[in-house]
């Protein structure tokens, strides 16, 4: 997670195929990365 603004982040992830030991496996046939922006409203 950073900070990209005074009300904003920005999350990042990933999710592993086959955890540590690569692509592909029981969770799908490539490693993922996502990202997300995350805004605070009021």
């Amino acid at each position: 997670m950073i900070a990209v603004g005074p009300e904003e982040v920005r999350v990042c992830y990933e999710r592993l195929a086959n955890g540590w030991s690569g692509a592909p496996g029981p969770w799908g046939e490539t490693d993922d990365v996502f990202c997300v922006r995350v805004r605070a409203s009021h």
